[in-house]
């Protein structure tokens, strides 16, 4: 039996879902740009600025020392409204999964937290609302939900790995920077300790982000062993349902957490990225259609053996039976 999620994931209501999600997560992420130009970009400026500072400038230096101690203790309260948002997201995104999967996982949605962004970001346009998963339609019921939920993980983890490579590659530049900044110009101790004291946001802000992005790649890690074990349960023709379901609560917890990849990144790598997860659905759907073919040429196989045994064997017998009391007359 054929699902109807490609179907009701582009119902108007979903489609006001998934823009709300999409909306609600570039919001967090602006805030997350906001964060960074607060906690990096600025620090590196007065970095470089300390530069061509006077020795004797005491006061200035005092100054950026100050305003870098208020950077820091602002950074936190900026997370907090960031790790808010990434909340709501994840529950648009789990009531919009929930309703086209059939899945009963309400439990965790309160829809009073998620009205108003609805509400705000409904209507807005989205050009990537429409098809949000790949068409599985040709697959039953429960490996539709599959391969689905695991389209939504490998997305994000071949977008978490080429980010995580990328912020290596900032973080080694910001490095090179700041060791470039002290061996080329003369700093006397109150300068050296401006330096040390305006690098402090920057330092946990690369700390914190490194740590967010290790957990989330960790996180899933955990994800695809899930995914593992349901696919041997498909190898095996073990039914799958109650394992989807718990996939499906560890991708809720794991949205909460995520670390959040710029749109622009995103929006880079998304061709690439979206023509292999088409040409593996296509692979999967038709590697699924030789499967279905197979077991209708066996159960009409099975047909025709029971046909045999139920009908044309019995009237075999008969026959021969009546042919030997014909014989007999």
């Amino acid at each position: 039996m054929n699902n109807n999620i490609f179907k009701r994931q582009n119902e108007s209501e979903m489609l006001q879902l998934i823009t709300s999600q999409h909306y609600t997560y570039s919001l967090a992420k602006k805030w997350n740009l906001f964060l960074f130009i607060l906690m990096v970009i600025i620090p590196l400026i007065i970095n470089a600025i300390t530069a061509f500072i006077p020795k004797d400038s005491t006061i200035l230096l005092s100054l950026f020392s100050f305003f870098s101690l208020c950077i820091l203790i602002s950074g936190p309260i900026i997370d907090y409204r960031i790790s808010n948002l990434k909340n709501v997201g994840a529950l648009i995104q789990q009531k919009f999964d929930c309703y086209i999967y059939g899945l009963n996982l309400y439990d965790e949605i309160h829809d009073d937290e998620i009205e108003s962004f609805v509400n705000k970001y409904g209507d807005l346009d989205f050009d990537r609302k429409k098809d949000w998963y790949e068409n599985h339609s040709k697959l039953e019921q429960n490996l539709g939900i599959f391969y689905s939920q695991k389209e939504n993980v490998t997305w994000s983890s071949d977008l978490l790995s080429k980010y995580y490579g990328f912020s290596i590659v900032i973080a080694i530049i910001m490095v090179i920077f700041t060791v470039i900044n002290f061996i080329l110009f003369d700093k006397n101790i109150s300068t050296i300790l401006c330096i040390l004291s305006i690098l402090f946001p920057w330092i946990s802000y690369c700390i914190n982000s490194f740590i967010k992005i290790r957990k989330s790649k960790e996180n899933i890690r955990k994800l695809k062993r899930r995914i593992q074990i349901i696919e041997s349960y498909i190898s095996s023709n073990n039914d799958i349902f109650s394992e989807i379901q718990k996939l499906q609560i560890d991708i809720f917890l794991w949205r909460k957490e995520m670390f959040l990849i710029p749109d622009w990144f995103e929006a880079k790598n998304y061709k690439r990225i979206q023509t292999n997860h088409k040409k593996t659905a296509s692979r999967i759907n038709k590697k699924m259609n030789r499967k279905q073919k197979k077991r209708w040429f066996l159960a009409n196989e099975l047909i025709f053996i029971v046909f045999n045994c139920a009908v044309l064997i019995p009237l075999l017998f008969l026959t021969s039976f009546l042919n030997i009391l014909h014989q007999y007359k």
